[in-house]
């Protein structure tokens, strides 16, 4: 088929105004289809809002990362830890009362020592009883003990350790935080991109629908932006999916419920800070470094504790008691000493 110039121009023209009507039709129904105050295409979790105002559905990441360490079944653990050496603290500051130590004792021996020889006049020499009685009450006080004190601080460091290696490993609950949170963000980006291309995509559809309408272009021309659609598609619906599990894994760890139209947001409370600052600053918060002091003064509490052991230590003891014999071995009656 020939075509002459003027009738080639006029569908040239034809054409040029078919695009622009699809083109408005398609912003048209996309400003249509947004809410109030949001543009169009914008994803859930990226909810527009007001300078100075925050979306009443907002998650801050560290409530989440704060409700995700609460939510951790070994939390509880801390309040174990201070209780049990709380404990251990009581016991050694009980060593500085008396302790007392009542006992009580009777036997019967089939043989005791004695002389065999008789005394002059007739008299036989005395032999302890057989039948022995014994009870007395016995009082030790501690005077000086310079490893109490050592022993004390030990307990003390143990117990700061211990809470500082729980904190580390509560901390790595943050990252999982972190990872589900960030992830849904990047699926929002990532979802809000596909919109904008299937947009593109519905357009560039129209433009070659009518071209090949007009016969200006092939069928295959089609089908090619077709087959795209269909794979921008498949990958839309693969990230909202990929999201929707993020979500889950998200409400898990923090034991609340994650609206899936929630908006995500970090709080900028360091946002006039440098970069490098801020970066530090996030870097000595981590437990990790506690942890390692805390292991490193218990060290040390233990190297002190150990010089102690070989300094002297000072009781006073004192018995008092009633049996027979008494303090004389060989008394026949009962006495007290």
């Amino acid at each position: 088929m020939i075509r002459s110039p003027l009738s080639a121009r006029l569908g040239a023209v034809l054409l040029l105004c078919a695009t622009q009507a699809t083109f408005t039709a398609l912003h048209a129904q996309a400003g249509a289809a947004s809410p109030a105050g949001s543009p169009a295409g914008s994803p859930p979790g990226s909810r527009a809002t007001a300078p100075g105002t925050v979306a009443a559905d907002t998650l801050f990441l560290d409530d989440l990362q704060r409700a995700a360490e609460s939510a951790d079944r070994r939390a509880p653990q801390m309040k174990l830890l201070a209780e049990q050496s709380a404990l251990r603290l009581q016991t050694i500051r009980r060593e500085r009362l008396p302790a007392l130590n009542a006992t009580g004792s009777a036997q019967h021996l089939s043989d005791v020592p004695h002389l065999g020889i008789t005394l002059p006049g007739g008299a036989q020499s005395p032999t302890p009883p057989m039948d022995q009685f014994d009870a007395y009450l016995s009082v030790r006080e501690p005077l000086f003990d310079f490893t109490r004190s050592a022993r004390t601080a030990v307990e003390t460091a143990q117990a700061a350790e211990s809470a500082a290696r729980l904190d580390a490993t509560l901390w790595q609950r943050r990252q999982l935080v972190n990872d589900a949170f960030f992830g849904m963000q990047v699926s929002d980006v990532q979802r809000a991109s596909l919109d904008t291309a299937l947009a593109d995509l519905d357009a560039r559809r129209a433009n070659a629908q009518s071209r090949v309408t007009a016969g200006a272009s092939l069928p295959s021309e089609l089908m090619l932006i077709e087959a795209e659609i269909v794979r921008r598609r498949q990958s839309r619906d693969a990230v909202v999916v990929e999201r929707e599990s993020l979500r889950q894994v998200l409400a898990s760890l923090t034991g609340r419920d994650v609206p899936a139209d929630a908006a995500l947001a970090v709080r900028a409370a360091t946002a006039s800070l440098p970069v490098d600052a801020v970066a530090v600053d996030s870097l000595r918060a981590r437990p990790e470094y506690r942890q390692f002091d805390r292991a490193q003064a218990l060290l040390d509490a233990r190297r002190r504790a150990l010089s102690a052991q070989d300094l002297p230590r000072v009781s006073l003891v004192g018995r008092t008691g009633y049996g027979r014999p008494g303090l004389n071995a060989l008394g026949q009656d009962f006495d007290t000493y």
